[in-house]
């Protein structure tokens, strides 16, 4: 886990899911690339049980921005997957889990 093998393999995965990771954030966040902005976000995630759903889409649309640029630059690179992995986990989980 703590151990990082410099590969060709990492940097040619990175950087892609930076570039998904932070276009969604943008999206969210300021309705950038066809997003809906905080306001549709905010209501989307309400819908599905997060409340406040405005607050919520800040922060996961902060989150996938700037942990998405961090992985595209190369830059905290754990930190930037952790954030990720929880705001997913926390998606999945509050849009998809009830549904079973």
């Amino acid at each position: 886990m703590l151990a990082t093998d410099d590969g060709a393999g990492a940097v040619s995965l990175c950087f892609p899911v930076g570039i998904i990771f932070a276009e969604r954030g943008a999206q969210k966040r300021s309705g950038w690339f066809g997003g809906y902005g905080l306001q549709g976000g905010g209501r989307f995630i309400a819908s599905i049980g997060l409340n406040p759903g405005h607050l919520m889409a800040l922060l996961a649309g902060l989150a996938e921005f700037f942990a998405g640029l961090a992985l595209v630059v190369g830059a905290l690179v754990r930190p930037a997957a952790a954030a990720l992995a929880c705001a997913r986990l926390i998606a999945v989980f509050a849009a998809h889990w009830r549904e079973r």
